[in-house]
């Protein structure tokens, strides 16, 4: 398992032994544990266990004073069983660990994803485990792993690399880890913040280098399974109903919150009991009539499609209101236009009323003067006194 960031090795390691000793119940019976390099999950101070592992303790030293500076070194414990010897000879996981055999219980953290062939795997721990037996896994979640972008594995895959009878990690595996991984920080995955993806956390010179090396023979280890709760359920259920495999997952506990790995048991079906029941008792089965990356898919179409119609509206908005401030333009130099308008109509009236006044005051004056003037004389009457003044001169 990868180092956590600000987490001390010690106080992580005693928690996570708290959590699978309580799904696992190493404490009864014999068990085995696979890969357990300087961190085992069960000490031999609190468990009848044997410990496997790909080389031998001095293999494992020499492998990992070169390759990983965040194992240490001291803390390499004793193998019992090797899947390769000093002198390059290699051994089944059946043909390493019979003389331990059976096994009540089996402890693989971060195994799982790293097998070549896991149908042959599970076949093999049927081979090494008693009836009604357990194997407890912790498995990485894809979601909150460097793998977050790479896309989910198939039983299909899992069935062609059966078929293919790998005993190394596929060249679509090899190729598929060094080309897709990303740099990542798994609280903001959990935050929904993914990470940039500009490029793999090992580069396309990288992968090909790594792709040459499988092709040349060599052994380049890889995740060549990625899985998350759900999937896991889904998948292990179908390769039982396939007569793939001889195990049921008859307890799940979901990735926690912050986290990476989820933790998985799984039981071995008696010998001679039919695996392929439709519905077995006590198995575990994934919720929902969809896969859940079916339905995250569907739900990111619906936030893209609802982001679309966001982005249309806000177009929309956004065009509204350059027209607004088009409209509110139009209208200011509108009303200036009006304004000035009523001002002239309202000099003009001015204009006619002070006119109106004039022609109301020249009435005025005309009527007066009309009314001071003396009368006419009546016609015939000027004659009359005229005759009148000459007779008195006379």
């Amino acid at each position: 398992m990868p180092a956590m960031p600000d987490v001390d090795p010690a106080a992580e390691l005693a928690r996570r032994r708290e959590l699978y000793w309580e799904l696992g119940d190493f404490g009864s019976g014999r068990g085995l544990e696979i890969g357990p390099l300087h961190r085992p999950l069960v000490p031999r101070d609190r468990a009848d266990v044997h410990y496997l592992d790909v080389r031998d303790r001095d293999g494992l030293v020499e492998w990992y004073e070169e390759m990983d500076p965040d194992v240490v070194i001291e803390d390499i414990v004793e193998v019992d069983y090797v899947l390769t010897e000093p002198d390059g000879t290699t051994h089944t996981l059946v043909e390493a660990a019979k003389p331990g055999a059976p096994f009540d219980w089996v402890m693989a953290s971060h195994v799982v994803e790293h097998i070549p062939d896991l149908i042959g795997w599970l076949a093999e721990l049927a081979e090494l485990v008693a009836d009604d037996g357990r194997v407890v896994l912790a498995v990485p979640d894809r979601r909150f792993t460097f793998d977050a972008y790479r896309p989910l594995t198939t039983v299909g895959q899992m069935v062609q690399a059966h078929l293919d009878g790998d005993t190394r990690p596929s060249t679509r595996a090899v190729y598929d880890h060094y080309a897709g991984t990303v740099d990542y920080n798994h609280q903001n995955l959990w935050r929904g913040e993914r990470p940039f993806y500009d490029g793999p956390r090992f580069g396309a010179a990288s992968a090909e280098e790594q792709l040459r090396r499988t092709l040349k023979g060599e052994y380049v280890d890889s995740h060549v399974w990625l899985f998350t709760p759900d999937t896991f359920l889904r998948q292990l259920r179908e390769l039982r109903l396939s007569g793939r495999s001889e195990w049921f997952v008859d307890e799940i506990v979901p990735t926690p919150r912050d986290d990476i790995e989820f933790r998985v048991r799984l039981r071995r079906i008696p010998r001679g009991t039919d695996a392929t029941v439709e519905d077995y008792p006590g198995e575990v089965v994934a919720e929902g009539e969809r896969p859940e990356w079916v339905e995250q898919q569907a739900s990111w179409h619906r936030a893209d499609t609802l982001q679309d119609r966001i982005t249309t509206l806000e177009g929309l908005l956004e065009l509204s209101q350059g027209n607004h401030q088009l409209a509110e333009r139009r209208l200011a130099r509108l009303e200036q236009k009006t304004q000035k308008q009523l001002e002239q109509q309202e000099e003009k009236l001015a204009g006619l009323r002070r006119q109106l006044e004039r022609s109301k005051a020249t009435v005025a004056r005309l009527r007066e003067a009309e009314q001071n003037r003396p009368p006419e004389p009546e016609p015939g009457s000027l004659g009359r006194i005229a005759r009148k003044i000459v007779r008195r001169g006379r």
